[in-house]
């Protein structure tokens, strides 16, 4: 016969049906990067070599269940493999007249108190303040980058009058006008 009949039998579970098995491996990756789901033959190595992003956090490592997982051989069953994520730690830098003051380390979401002004005597500080939009000079939630808050001190102003006064041998108070001496008149007697 010139016809030739064939059919492959698709088989989307566990057993053996005369056909080759496919497993699924899942990934839950907790808020991270979102990956579509593999699907592995019985035995064959299961590489885990992806790293899901997700903002303010570190990954540190797939799970089986509550097991650190590595490469393993795929199992007669589908398996879900979890994403495990630490918060990242970010830098409050505090900078007055330009130089660092200080810097504190807050994780993502922390709340940031803001330190107290400094003070330098003769000197007025002008407050703290900041670019970054998450800044709130009453404190505010730690975002997932570090963030620069300046201050600045500006010099007291006093205004001073000196008065000077001259006297002559006697004790008598000598005028001065245009830097020249005027006679002084002592004991003058008005009739």
């Amino acid at each position: 016969s010139p016809f030739v009949l064939s059919w492959a039998k698709k088989d989307t579970g566990g057993g053996d049906h005369g056909g080759t098995t496919y497993y699924t491996l899942r990934y839950e990756s907790n808020g991270g990067t979102k990956y579509k789901d593999e699907r592995y033959r019985r035995n064959t190595l299961v590489e885990l070599d992806k790293e899901p992003v997700r903002e303010g956090y570190t990954f540190t490592g797939w799970k089986i269940g509550n097991e650190k997982a590595a490469n393993f051989p795929m199992p007669s069953h589908d398996v879900t493999i979890t994403g495990e994520f630490v918060k990242t730690d970010f830098n409050v830098t505090y900078k007055v007249d330009g130089a660092e003051y200080a810097t504190d380390t807050y994780k993502v979401d922390a709340d940031v108190a803001i330190r107290d002004i400094p003070t330098k005597e003769g000197y007025t500080f002008s407050g703290w303040t900041s670019e970054d939009a998450a800044f709130n000079s009453s404190g505010f939630k730690m975002p997932a980058r570090n963030v620069t808050i300046k201050g600045t001190f500006t010099q007291n102003k006093h205004e001073y009058t000196i008065n000077k006064h001259f006297y002559n041998e006697k004790g008598v108070e000598v005028k001065v006008v245009n830097g020249e001496p005027q006679t002084a008149v002592e004991n003058t007697v008005t009739t």
